[in-house]
């Protein structure tokens, strides 16, 4: 199982708690949007991302979502092979840049 450094983890919660306008001191209620999970599940925070675009029904570019989405999952599923620890900053920023458009 691929990890992400605790540091970039907390980015990742900050990011997805964004979208779902979550308040950090409500974390015990829902503990799925903490650095805590996202350090060992860093694609689940696309997951939530994308679910929310499509459960929202809110206007998007479907291609772009999946190509996002298919990149990290390859990128994560296969991390020596995809030089997984030089690509989570490229994460980061292409997962924030998605919801900058939402939130």
């Amino acid at each position: 199982m691929y990890t992400i450094e605790h540091r970039y983890a907390i980015y990742v919660e900050r990011i997805v708690s964004r979208l779902f306008n979550f308040n950090y001191c409500n974390r015990d209620e829902l503990n799925i949007i903490s650095a805590g999970h996202f350090e060992y599940y860093p694609l689940d925070a696309a997951v939530m991302v994308v679910s929310y675009v499509y459960a929202k029904e809110l206007s998007c570019d479907k291609s772009q979502l999946a190509t996002f989405f298919n990149k990290y999952e390859s990128i994560f599923k296969y991390p020596e092979k995809n030089n997984a620890d030089n690509e989570i900053e490229n994460y980061i920023r292409d997962l924030s840049e998605i919801v900058k458009q939402y939130a």
